[in-house]
């Protein structure tokens, strides 16, 4: 049990990582149609005005389930986000379940350091202008009725950074009249041999001209000696505030 706990803390250490990462700026595309190329310069505008809107909650939760016996075994982890003294970012873990407390000197130990990093927002995104590291994005001409929004699809390819060998591929889908990103699916290779491949969505919420991602989900599968193991990441925030630097 333990083993397995371990390798449970393991992925969600990986799984963290990749949702709090700091991806690169990308730019538009100007190959899109003209009428796709105007809402996507929406979006542009969406993300710009939003990029400093930090979440005060992060509720996360990790369900890891062997495919043959469905035994399944499940972590909870709530962390706050607060603004320092000295203009950063402290990200503490407030609740915790008690299968960790056996590993407070070990993985643990390496999870609360992964948490507790600096990650003080930067005006960058999916979205944003003037990068090197251009994506490949293709209007799909594809509708969908998402939470309530008519959204058009967008397939795209990125690098989270220039120097990335990894490329994140998939679709984000952008409220017809308005341009905001409501939804985004994509899957990633990880630079581990018994993760094939990482799932990722993410669901975002436009109220009152304000757009916050509310909600990330990776999932995963990964051999384990004889077992297949399912992992599934479930990352919700809220509280919002705005961050001044």
């Amino acid at each position: 049990m333990k083993l397995i706990l371990r390798i449970a803390i393991a992925c969600l250490i990986v799984m963290i990582l990749v949702a709090c990462s700091k991806p690169s700026q990308m730019s538009t595309v100007d190959e899109l149609p003209e009428k796709a190329g105007i809402l996507w310069s929406k979006a542009t505008v969406i993300a710009a005005e939003n990029w400093n809107r930090v979440p005060g909650r992060s509720d996360i939760h990790l369900e890891m389930k062997d495919t043959q016996k469905q035994d399944a075994i499940n972590l909870n982890l709530t962390l706050s986000h607060t603004l320092t003294d000295s203009g950063k970012i402290s990200n503490k873990i407030i609740n915790s379940e008690e299968a960790f407390n056996d590993l407070q000197n070990d993985l643990f130990g390496l999870l609360k350091s992964q948490i507790e990093q600096d990650r003080t927002p930067q005006n960058i995104s999916l979205f944003h202008n003037n990068s090197p590291n251009n994506p490949l994005v293709s209007f799909t001409g594809k509708t969908k009725r998402i939470n309530g929004y008519l959204c058009l699809g967008f397939d795209f390819e990125y690098k989270m950074s220039v120097s990335d060998s990894v490329a994140q591929k998939g679709t984000v889908w952008l409220e017809k009249k308005s341009g905001a990103p409501i939804f985004k699916e994509s899957s990633m290779e990880v630079p581990i041999p018994m993760i094939p491949k990482l799932k990722m969505t993410e669901t975002y919420s436009f109220v009152n001209d304000v757009w916050t991602n509310k909600e990330i989900t990776l999932s995963a599968e990964m051999n384990i000696l004889t077992q297949k193991v399912s992992f599934t990441m479930q990352l919700k925030q809220s509280a919002w505030w705005i961050y001044s630097p």
